[in-house]
C-alpha cells in the first residue's frame, strides 16, 4: 500500500521595507484626500461623513483618524493641498489671466470651487475655516491691484471688484443649471469652460484699460471647441478700434462715484 505525504509548503510572508511601507502610506492618503474632496464637494462639511470618505477611498476609517486626526483634520489637508495647487498654477500676475486661471481650475480639481460654495453656504465661522487665508487673500488681491495702478476707473472698490469678478470664476461650478438652460452646454465640459475663461478675461481687459475689440461676436452664444483664446493675442491688433472719434476721448465717458 503506497502511503501519500501531503507536503505543505508554508511561504513565510516577507516584512516590507521602509521604502515600501513609506510609498503605501502616501498612497493611501492619497486616495484618502481625493475621497474627501469628492464627499466634501458632494455634502459639504457637516454632510460629509466619515464613513462614506473610507467607502470612496476604500480603506478602513481608523486610517482616517490615524493619517488625519479625524475629519477636521483631513478638511485642513485638502486646504493645504489647495495652496500647493495655486503656488503651482495660478501664479499670473495680472488679474485677466489670473481670472482666466481661476475659471479653468475645475479641469483640473472639480471639487475645489464647489468645497468653497458649500463653506459659503453653511458659515458660522466654524473650527474647519482655513488658517491664514484672509492674510493670503488680502496679500493676492493687494498683488493683482497693484499691477494695475493708474489702470483701474477709481469708480471701483478695488475688493469689491475682486470679489465680483472672482465669484464670477466659480459661477459655472455652483450653477451648472443656468449655464445648461441660459448656454445650452455642460458647465463641466471643457469647451465651456476654455470659452467662458475666455471672456471673462477680456472683460478684466476691458476694466483695466485693455484695447477695445470687436471680433468677439463669433463666440458670442456657441463655443469655438478647444479655443485657446488669449486676451491679447498680437492677432487681435489688427481688429483693435483706436479712433476716438467713434468711441470719445479717454476722459468724455461718465465716472461711478467714489464709493462711501
Amino acid at each position: 500500500m503506497t502511503k501519500l505525504t501531503a507536503r505543505v509548503t508554508v511561504v513565510a510572508r516577507r516584512t516590507p521595507e521602509p521604502g515600501e511601507r513609506q510609498r503605501d502610506a502616501e498612497r493611501t492618503k492619497r486616495s484618502i484626500l481625493e475621497a474627501a474632496a469628492e464627499e466634501f464637494a458632494a455634502s459639504g462639511f457637516a454632510g460629509a461623513r466619515v464613513a462614506g470618505i473610507a467607502a470612496r477611498a476604500g480603506v478602513n476609517k481608523q486610517l482616517i483618524s490615524y493619517y488625519f486626526g479625524g475629519k477636521e483634520g483631513l478638511y485642513r489637508a485638502i486646504g493645504e493641498r489647495w495652496r500647493e495647487y495655486e503656488d503651482e498654477n495660478l501664479t499670473a500676475e495680472r488679474l485677466p489671466e489670473a481670472l482666466r486661471g481661476y475659471a479653468l481650475v475645475p479641469l483640473q480639481d472639480p471639487a475645489g470651487p464647489k468645497l468653497l460654495a458649500w463653506e459659503g453656504l453653511n458659515d458660522e465661522g466654524g473650527a474647519a475655516a482655513e488658517p491664514g487665508r484672509a492674510e493670503r487673500l488680502r496679500a493676492n488681491f493687494g498683488r493683482l491691484v497693484a499691477a494695475h495702478e493708474g489702470e483701474l476707473d477709481p469708480g471701483f472698490d478695488p475688493d469689491m471688484l475682486g470679489l465680483m469678478l472672482f465669484a464670477a470664476a466659480s459661477m459655472p461650478s455652483v450653477y451648472p443649471q443656468l449655464v445648461r438652460e441660459v448656454c445650452g452646454a455642460e458647465a463641466s465640459s471643457p469647451e465651456f469652460l476654455r470659452a467662458y475663461a475666455d471672456q471673462l478675461a477680456l472683460l478684466a481687459e476691458r476694466l483695466v484699460g485693455g484695447e477695445h475689440r470687436t471680433d468677439r461676436g463669433e463666440q458670442h452664444g456657441e463655443f469655438a471647441a478647444g479655443a485657446e483664446h488669449i486676451p491679447g493675442d498680437p492677432a487681435e491688433a489688427a481688429h483693435a478700434v483706436p479712433d476716438e472719434a467713434e468711441h470719445g476721448a479717454a476722459g468724455d465717458h461718465p465716472r461711478h462715484p467714489e464709493p462711501r
